[in-house]
């Protein structure tokens, strides 16, 4: 918890999602209201152990590009070198 906002990892999440079962039912079930998706979008701030996880690594990926796809603009947070090192996703449920 940060704020007294719940935080997981995107590949914790996946784990908890039922066969079979939508992707956002869960987060429904428990009365969200929407979520953030922080997307490391250079590799340079992932963790040296996720980078080693090369499906970990594309589903992050395909996680994005499918925000990206429905027309859900990010909000990008740049590096001193101007490069953006993370994007932001707010998805509404």
């Amino acid at each position: 918890f940060y704020y007294n906002a719940p935080l997981i990892s995107f590949y914790n999440y996946l784990s908890l999602i039922p066969k079979g079962g939508g992707a956002f039912d869960l987060l429904r079930q428990n009365r969200l209201k929407g979520f953030y998706y922080i997307y490391a979008a250079d590799n340079s701030v992932v963790d040296p152990v996720k980078k080693r996880i090369l499906i970990m690594m594309e589903n992050m990926k395909i996680f994005a590009d499918e925000f990206e796809k429905a027309g859900i603009a990010p909000k990008e947070i740049k590096n001193n070198q101007g490069k953006t090192a993370f994007k932001i996703y707010y998805f509404k449920l």
